[in-house]
C-alpha cells in the first residue's frame, strides 16, 4: 500500500485535521497530567501513612554533599545472611526487606523474602545481589537525594560546611509503604536536619 504524503499533510491542514491535532494533543498533555498527580499522590501517601526506617550513611565530602535543591545521599549497603534465595553462585534479585520497629537507632533487617510478604513490619522492595557460597545477601537502596524547600535549601548551603563534616554518624528517614520508600529526612547526630539548621540560625543571631 503506497501511502500519499501529500493527502496526510492536506488532511491535517484542514478544520477537521487541526481539531484532530488539538485532540490528541490534549489528551496527550491530560495523560501526562494524570501520571504526575498520581505519582504526587502515592508520594505523600507515603509520606503521611508510611511506616520509619532508618538507613546509615557513608561519610560526606561538605564540599560535594548539597547539590542546588537536594541532599546528596550515600547510603551504606546491608549484608544478611538468607537460606531463602536458591542460586547458582551469585545473581541478582528483586527482593522484599523487612524491618524491625524503628527505635531511634539504625533499623534492623528482620528478613527477606521473594514474594511481598504479609507482615505488619515496614518492608522496602529492593535488588540485592544473592552469594551462594556465603549464603549472604548483598542489598543496596535507591535512595541518593533529599528535596529540600528553597528557604531551607539556603540555609544547608550556608551552613554546608558545618553540617557535613558532623555527619559520619547520619540517618537517612525513610517512610515505606507496600514496598515504596520516600527520604523524608536526614538526621545528623541526634538532630533533624531542619532543627540543626534552626540551632545554626540561633548561634548567628
Amino acid at each position: 500500500m503506497i501511502v500519499d504524503t501529500n493527502q496526510i499533510r492536506d488532511f491535517f491542514k484542514s478544520q477537521l485535521g487541526k481539531k484532530i491535532a488539538l485532540i490528541a494533543l490534549f489528551a496527550l498533555i491530560a495523560v501526562h497530567l494524570l501520571v504526575t498527580f498520581g505519582q504526587i499522590a502515592r508520594y505523600e501517601s507515603v509520606l503521611r501513612f508510611g511506616k520509619t526506617i532508618a538507613l546509615s550513611t557513608r561519610s560526606y565530602d561538605p564540599f560535594d554533599a548539597f547539590r542546588g535543591r537536594y541532599i546528596t545521599l550515600n547510603i551504606a549497603s546491608d549484608d544478611f545472611a538468607t537460606t531463602r534465595i536458591s542460586c547458582d553462585r551469585r545473581c541478582d534479585q528483586t527482593l522484599f526487606v523487612t524491618y524491625r520497629d524503628f527505635d531511634g537507632k539504625k533499623s534492623v533487617i528482620d528478613n527477606v523474602y521473594l514474594e511481598k510478604p504479609k507482615t505488619e513490619l515496614a518492608y522496602l522492595k529492593l535488588r540485592g545481589v544473592y552469594d551462594s557460597y556465603d549464603k549472604t545477601v548483598s542489598i543496596d537502596y535507591p535512595y541518593d537525594r533529599l528535596y529540600m524547600q528553597e528557604d531551607a535549601a539556603i540555609a544547608v548551603d550556608r551552613y554546608s560546611s558545618r553540617i557535613f563534616t558532623r555527619a559520619n554518624d547520619a540517618l537517612v528517614i525513610v517512610k515505606a509503604l507496600n514496598g515504596v520508600g520516600v527520604v523524608s529526612d536526614l538526621i545528623v547526630g541526634d538532630q533533624s536536619i531542619s532543627d540543626l539548621i534552626n540551632s545554626f540560625d540561633g548561634e548567628d543571631d
